[in-house]
């Protein structure tokens, strides 16, 4: 064979190599694929379903949202992302994003199905949520894992806003979850219970506690609630201090 072909082709065939191997193992590594997580710090049992709602509240109440960017030179097929919050949630599936060519970015919101147990919760507790973002042809050592803390409290326990303490500019900054307050008016907070026993026990003594269909029988049940409500000498306060909102500090 001619000396001076031999490198051309040595060359050739090097590249034929690197290309097969190319297309047999596109995701071969993590092809530059970066992620950043918006996480939530802390997560309110008696709101969970808020937070497993996208509708609700414009979506503002989530777990976490991911920012992916394939930064590599190649394109990544069927790339998908899944998590889990061991003792709580098992891996469940956010999605396929399909194909992601270089450069291109894609935001993925997770919010969480937490079981109906959770609000049995009575302390608070720091907990894990993990994450794995996979793809066509990468193995399990090429998945990209991230994770971070998150703190789950008390069924009863408020944080009036997720705006960590020194970042506060506003009155709405303060009191940015005013709007899950709702979300406590439930049988297990202990105000309710007792509101309840003194309703039942003193003012309604054996009635039927519903509404009937007439205006009468709706005036007659809210002036009972009326009644148990100054027996039970119930008031409302609002009070900030700034540990109330450091809690939510993540």
């Amino acid at each position: 064979m001619n000396k001076k072909l031999l490198f051309p082709l040595l060359l050739l065939g090097a590249g034929i190599v690197f290309i097969v191997i190319s297309l047999l193992n596109p995701g071969g590594d993590l092809g530059g694929l970066d992620i950043k997580i918006q996480k939530s710090s802390l997560i309110m049992p008696a709101a969970h379903k808020v937070y497993s709602n996208p509708q609700a509240l414009n979506g503002q109440y989530y777990l976490f949202k991911a920012l992916i960017t394939n930064n590599g030179n190649k394109t990544l097929e069927r790339v998908s992302m899944k998590y889990r919050v061991p003792g709580y949630i098992e891996w469940t599936e956010l999605g396929t994003l399909g194909k992601m060519i270089p450069g291109q970015s894609a935001v993925v919101a997770c919010y969480p199905s937490f079981d109906e147990k959770i609000t049995g919760k009575t302390t608070e507790s720091m907990e894990k949520a993990e994450i794995v973002v996979e793809w066509a042809g990468a193995s399990e050592n090429d998945f990209l894992e991230e994770s971070f803390n998150f703190k789950i409290l008390n069924r009863n326990d408020f944080a009036y806003t997720n705006v960590p303490a020194d970042e506060i500019m506003s009155w709405g900054d303060m009191f940015g979850n005013s709007s899950l307050i709702a979300c406590f008016v439930t049988p297990h907070d202990p105000i309710v219970k007792y509101y309840t026993q003194v309703v039942q026990e003193k003012v309604m003594k054996g009635e039927s506690s519903g509404i009937s269909g007439t205006a009468e029988g709706a005036v007659k049940f809210l002036l009972s609630l009326y009644e148990a409500t100054r027996m039970s000498h119930m008031v409302y306060s609002l009070f900030y201090t700034r540990s109330c909102l450091s809690r939510s500090k993540g």
